[in-house]
């Protein structure tokens, strides 16, 4: 942490960092879409004891057939509103005749009181996992590849990559009373429905965006990263494949940015949370990677902190990663400075 502290993100007063002029203009970005299918859930985010009631306990929120030799990225995120313990996961069934595998890669799961420390716990982890293993899946059996017990009323993230050998399988998102969680019931759950259309659980064709920025456009101008609408970025978002609630991700929770500087030796990115003002309660806390660091977390801001932004020196190789965990608002501003 002092390593990231003093070399990499470093906080200065607003009086000598950050000095952009008034003039300053937003430069949108072109990306190039990649990573498997991403299958995310935060709809219902909050889930209530009437959703756990009665038999069978639970619901699905994403499902989603594989194939085979087929990378992809799994994410849940949810309160426990329920006054009982919940168990939340993603799981596979095998519906071949014959036993497969899967390829678990990166994973991590946490659950806690506070929604950004929770959440970029989770992003940070995930990003950093070393994990690899193959898991075995019996002909016509299910599998959880990462699930978590979670107190009420507490928060819970949880993320995972993997890679099917065969076709023939079917990926869950699901939730369940803890008392009764059965793995052999889960594919059994009946599909969540919902009446919020703010937030989404559905599967997007891809969970990677790259970007090249230049630093003699961008320098002393801005651009966005999981941007809104009228920011009039290209690429940044996908069409689900199937969803339930609202029909896009805004902010892309979870969506791994790759951006590759260029003319920028010697400069520093001034990165600005958006802190809805209609939201006493809105913060910002990100998580980014250098390849001297690894995936790290920023500090966190909100309406009260004396410096509303951070400050990061860009690397010299002038490669970075971002992803935004929940809890944040999107529209996340980056300035190259000097």
């Amino acid at each position: 942490m002092k390593k990231i502290v003093l070399l990499i993100f470093s906080l200065f007063m607003a009086s000598t960092v950050a000095i952009i002029p008034a003039s300053a203009t937003t430069y949108q970005l072109n990306f190039t879409k990649s990573g498997g299918n991403y299958l995310y859930s935060n709809n219902v985010e909050t889930i209530l004891g009437s959703e756990v009631s009665s038999s069978p306990y639970g619901k699905y929120t994403v499902e989603h057939s594989l194939s085979a030799n087929n990378e992809y990225t799994a994410e849940f995120y949810h309160h426990n509103n329920a006054s009982t313990n919940l168990t939340f996961g993603i799981a596979i069934k095998n519906n071949n005749t014959k036993s497969a595998q899967v390829r678990v890669l990166g994973k991590a799961v946490n659950a806690g009181s506070q929604t950004l420390d929770t959440a970029t716990l989770t992003t940070r982890d995930f990003g950093n996992s070393t994990n690899d293993q193959y898991i075995t899946i019996p002909a016509g059996q299910t599998v959880v590849l990462l699930s978590k017990d979670v107190t009420a009323p507490y928060i819970v993230d949880g993320k995972v990559s993997f890679v099917p050998t065969a076709s023939n399988m079917k990926a869950r998102i699901f939730y369940m009373k803890t008392s009764n969680y059965n793995v052999n019931s889960i594919f059994g759950l009946p599909k969540q429905t919902t009446s919020d259309y703010q937030k989404v659980s559905g599967v997007f064709p891809t969970w990677k965006r790259y970007a090249t920025v230049d630093g003699n456009i961008f320098y002393n101008n801005t651009f966005y990263l999981s941007s809104y609408s009228w920011v009039g970025n290209q690429n940044e978002y996908d069409t689900p494949i199937s969803y339930i609630g609202k029909s896009n991700l805004d902010g892309n929770y979870g969506v791994l940015y790759d951006l590759q500087l260029k003319n920028a030796a010697g400069k520093r990115l001034k990165i600005t949370p958006y802190l809805n003002e209609k939201d006493p309660r809105a913060a910002g806390q990100l998580v980014l990677w250098t390849s001297s660091t690894g995936w790290y977390r920023t500090t966190s801001i909100n309406h009260t902190s004396a410096i509303k932004y951070w400050v990061m020196s860009i690397p010299a190789d002038q490669h970075i990663k971002y992803m935004l965990p929940g809890g944040n608002y999107g529209n996340v501003k980056f300035d190259i400075i000097d």
